[in-house]
């Protein structure tokens, strides 16, 4: 973790391998490992290494397929993105930011507006960014979902 902090990611990734070879079980490793590949840009691994750990830890399992979709989305990648964000919001239906990211995804193909809204709106209901919520109702207006 003092490796990731001062930005040597790629020592930090080897210390976070090592770990993993250690404590193959530990799902905290495997986000970790998979934040730090990320920021390498070895998106393919981080997003299997999220995928592992949401696979040990399932109360943990939102924040790592929140993480996914967010490498999906950066990625261009939005129908496999709105997959992830929907399995964090299995995971743990109140994890609000997987709404907000959700609706983002759908937002632009016709046929998902409105999932895209349903998402936004449940946002706006337990959002807790009053900034981010107030651009889910301008995005949800925007869609044609303001009644």
């Amino acid at each position: 973790n003092v490796h990731a902090k001062a930005d040597r990611n790629e020592e930090a990734l080897a210390s976070y391998e090592k770990a993993i070879s250690l404590s193959p079980n530990d799902p905290d490793l495997y986000t970790t490992a998979g934040i730090t590949m990320n920021a390498l840009g070895r998106t393919a691994d981080a997003q299997e290494a999220f995928k592992k750990a949401a696979s040990l830890d399932p109360v943990a399992a939102a924040q790592n397929y929140y993480n996914l979709g967010v490498i999906m989305m950066n990625g261009g990648k939005t129908g496999e993105a709105a997959e992830a964000f929907k399995q964090s919001i299995a995971a743990n239906p109140n994890f609000e930011e997987s709404y907000y990211q959700l609706g983002m995804a759908l937002s632009g193909t016709q046929s998902t507006i409105p999932d895209a809204i349903s998402a936004l709106k449940r946002y706006v209901e337990i959002g807790r960014k009053p900034e981010q919520v107030e651009v889910a109702k301008q995005i949800i207006e925007a869609l044609g979902g303001a009644k």
